[in-house]
């Protein structure tokens, strides 16, 4: 609008704002109770909750876009603030109804804020050569306000919990903060657990502590694209995920279940700390020193692309033809001590619906793909 004064390198600026709300119902069966037929017999499936309805969302958006320049940099920029009420999560169906797996149920108040921000500049152009750069990212918080009823924490598994104050399905679980050491024994003793009050307690009497959320709240990707003597094109893309934390099931079982792991044959080397061999020596006890930070940045890919002359790609009667080469999953950066930092074990928790939990899984596989792409 020509009554807006703006300078003359800005030639577009976009003030938004957007309200609005939905809601989710439950699945069709998830508020049944149902049973599996199993070599003639009835066996318990879902345990269902006859009290289970929808959950509403209400969500504010605000935010700008601008051109600087000639379009040359562009800036998107959002927040927005959500209030989801009577959300559906889930929780151990309750042993006494001979029911295995989780109940889902309504929880009173999940509030989550974020912002996500993307940066475009075409850094450099002549006629046979141009770099554009991209730089996009987010921030996330999700908290539980309230669980409903009088209570301020569900358990999900074990180390899994919904707590008024914290994301749903954050990590929580006893964590051993000191021990002493019996060199004749070759046994950690008189352990003491975080008191989750900045003190410590006998762990036989210590209650859960947070130990990271269990879904990652910071994302990005780092994108650079080159074209050069007019008929080829390089791209390059990086992703990082950060402030999360994941389990590592696979040292958790070579470890606590199986003793095949070197702490416990040499648990005198002063490699190890007195609180990881106390860990280790309560087998599957103790999960703290499984759930490490999985924070990583991936080079995701990497792609060269030729687009072909219009007289070739007629030869194949196409109006245009590219073929690219790329690499994709080329590098890994990641202090997870695990194989691997994105993928989990049947999808969460031991197969629930929150959590990374890494056993039996496969590493992002490296890839070298070929594409010939025809136009008609």
């Amino acid at each position: 609008e020509p009554m807006v004064p703006l300078p003359d390198w800005v030639n577009q600026l976009r003030v938004r704002a957007a309200f609005g709300g939905s809601g989710q119902q439950p699945g069709a069966f998830d508020a049944i109770r149902t049973y599996a037929a199993t070599g003639g017999f009835l066996t318990p499936s879902n345990a269902g909750n006859p009290d289970l309805g929808p959950e509403r969302s209400l969500e504010t958006e605000l935010g700008w876009d601008a051109g600087l320049w000639n379009d040359r940099v562009g800036m998107e920029v959002t927040y927005f603030h959500g209030v989801t009420k009577d959300a559906i999560l889930a929780r151990l169906a309750p042993p006494s109804n001979g029911f295995p797996g989780e109940q889902l149920f309504n929880a009173g108040q999940v509030n989550r804020d974020g912002l996500e921000w993307l940066f475009r500049v075409r850094a450099y152009e002549t006629q046979n050569l141009s770099v554009d750069l991209n730089l996009s990212g987010s921030v996330l918080k999700y908290e539980i306000k309230s669980l409903g009823g009088n209570t301020d924490v569900i358990s999900v598994t074990s180390n899994i919990q919904h707590k008024v104050g914290y994301a749903p399905g954050a990590w929580f679980d006893r964590k051993i903060v000191s021990a002493d050491y019996d060199a004749v024994t070759h046994r950690a003793t008189n352990l003491m657990c975080d008191d989750g009050e900045g003190g410590s307690v006998a762990c036989a009497s210590a209650p859960r502590v947070f130990l990271g959320n269990s879904v990652p709240t910071r994302e990005g990707s780092f994108g650079i694209n080159v074209g050069f003597l007019r008929d080829f094109r390089l791209n390059a893309m990086f992703d990082y995920r950060g402030g999360y934390s994941k389990l590592d099931g696979n040292y958790r079982v070579r470890c606590g279940a199986f003793v095949l792991c070197r702490e416990l044959y040499f648990p005198d080397d002063d490699r190890y700390s007195r609180t990881l061999i106390a860990s280790v020596q309560g087998g599957t006890a103790y999960t703290h020193h499984l759930i490490k930070d999985a924070s990583f940045t991936r080079f995701r890919e990497l792609s060269l692309t030729y687009s072909v002359p219009s007289q070739w790609a007629r030869l194949a009667r196409a109006s245009g033809a590219n073929i690219t080469i790329a690499g994709r999953n080329l590098a890994l950066w990641t202090r997870f001590p695990g194989v691997e930092p994105e993928a989990s074990f049947n999808g969460g928790t031991r197969g629930g619906s929150y959590g990374q939990w890494e056993q039996n899984v496969l590493p992002q596989l490296r890839q070298f793909v070929t594409t010939i792409s025809l136009n008609y």
